[in-house]
């Protein structure tokens, strides 16, 4: 949280509580001052201005503005220095704060110039004689102005400090979020690509399958089919020969049909092959993939689910849980993610839930809109957002109760 935070925001809020601590050093030391009641509503006058300047940087763009902000500031502080002089802790309270915004709104060798110039102007107004209210105020000592001096360079050097290294670290974020999203960009052009190889590698198969099928069935069942034809026309032609003979023919007749049926199931049981590239079997595989090119850990639970659901819904929740995935790595940094399972008698349930950032605003991108919109033309619907420490993807997809997987041996090619 603290590295969203603009180091402006910290110097205002820190010049704010100094202010404040001047102003409650200043009250108590007011009534020693033997100075007006007229006094102490200028003090209060000249804090609040350069309170309110102190402030005004944040919303500036200009480096001219600052350095013209900064001078009236060293102004003030010498305004408010002088009567009272011979005190100087609100001095060193309003300096110190000073020199850190000096340093961060200017360059090294401003710095150094202006911190200088503030610092030697409060020397010179220490030991100046000029009356204030009818009174020439008493030198501070040498030891408490040597002290004030040695406290601004102290501070002036740890500012210093501070913003070199704020500065190398801002780099080294700014180095870390491109790296960041060079890796979001690999990644997506890798899923990208595995994707698409995927779709290639399925179709080539499921091509050159049907392509062996459609040979088999137009080499082996053609031929079949015409010895069974050939067997029938022996058959009749055996009429008047011996029965054995006709049994033969007969015996040869039924094996040739036997072996046509047996053709044609094995054929479709080798079409309903691509059926099995989903289902339960599928995710598993792609759920141990995934741990493994990660390193997020995701915890399955299939509930009640059958081991396939035929081949639309398989395809569609294989790619809801490869969405949900891809997502909760790739997007909300998750390092856990949980899938869940559940189907009654009316429809199906999909909860994937991890523990990553989440987002302020859920934005549909190409994977979960397509998700989205083939669910939809089942009937179903696809909710995305935040819960408590992640993100949730809860799906309900219509399901009726029917075997769809079953293959009728005796049906037809």
């Amino acid at each position: 949280m603290w590295r969203k935070i603009p180091p402006s925001w910290v110097i205002v809020i820190s010049s704010w509580i100094f202010h404040i601590a001047a102003f409650i050093q200043f009250n108590l030391i007011f009534s020693r001052l033997e100075l007006p009641q007229k006094w102490f509503c200028q003090f209060i006058i000249l804090l609040s201005l350069s309170l309110i300047l102190s402030t005004l940087p944040i919303f500036t763009q200009s480096k001219s503005q600052n350095y013209i902000l900064l001078i009236l500031r060293m102004c003030i502080i010498l305004l408010i220095s002088y009567p009272i002089h011979s005190y100087l802790y609100v001095t060193l309270t309003l300096l110190l704060i000073l020199i850190l915004e000096i340093t961060l709104y200017t360059e090294l060798y401003t710095n150094l110039l202006f911190s200088s110039s503030l610092i030697l102007a409060l020397l010179f107004i220490f030991n100046s004689k000029v009356t204030v209210w009818n009174k020439i105020p008493s030198h501070p000592p040498i030891s408490d102005q040597i002290s004030l001096i040695l406290y601004s360079i102290l501070t002036l050097i740890i500012a210093l400090i501070l913003k070199h290294y704020f500065f190398q670290l801002k780099n080294k974020h700014q180095i870390i979020e491109r790296q960041n999203l060079t890796i979001d960009q690999l990644i997506s052009a890798n899923i990208g690509f595995q994707n698409y190889a995927k779709t290639i590698g399925e179709q080539s198969v499921i091509e050159e399958r049907n392509r062996i099928t459609r040979d088999i069935h137009d080499t082996i069942g053609h031929t079949l089919t015409n010895i069974i034809m050939m067997m029938e026309s022996a058959y009749d032609l055996a009429a008047n020969c011996s029965e054995e003979l006709k049994h033969l023919i007969e015996s040869t007749r039924d094996h040739a049909k036997e072996g046509l049926n047996e053709t044609r199931y094995s054929l479709r049981l080798l079409r309903s092959l691509e059926l099995k590239e989903y289902g339960l079997e599928a995710i598993y595989k792609l759920i141990k993939y995934f741990e493994k090119a990660t390193g997020v850990n995701v915890f399955l639970e299939s509930g009640n689910i059958p081991w396939a659901l035929g081949e639309q819904l398989d395809q569609i929740i294989f790619r809801i849980v490869q969405e949900g995935l891809t997502n909760a790595f790739r997007h909300g940094k998750a390092t856990k993610v949980w899938i869940h399972f559940w189907k009654d008698e009316k429809a199906i349930y999909i909860n994937i839930q991890d523990n990553g950032l989440g987002c302020e605003k859920v934005i549909e991108g190409i994977g979960l809109l397509g998700m989205k919109e083939r669910i939809a033309k089942l009937g179903g619907t696809l909710t995305a957002h935040n819960v408590t420490n992640g993100f949730k993807l809860f799906v309900i997809i219509p399901y009726l109760n029917r075997e769809e997987n079953k293959i009728d041996k005796n049906s037809p090619c």
